[in-house]
């Protein structure tokens, strides 16, 4: 399993900047999930960090 490491920044920065113009968020932020599999590796990581897998990372699960 992998958070959306990318959502929870968009999430918490979305929450911050409501809360400059009086917004009031939950106290408790939530994001999905995703499963990850040696196959689905390189797609899990570009949804979670919004960045290409590394070189490093590709090479092992090949």
């Amino acid at each position: 399993m992998a958070d959306e490491a990318y959502n929870i920044g968009v999430t918490a920065a979305r929450a911050a900047a409501g809360s400059v113009v009086g917004k009031q968020a939950e106290p408790f932020l939530v994001v999905d999930s995703l499963a990850v599999t040696k196959d689905t590796v390189k797609d899990g990581w570009k949804k979670s960090l919004n960045k290409d897998v590394p070189a490093t990372v590709a090479e092992a699960i090949k």
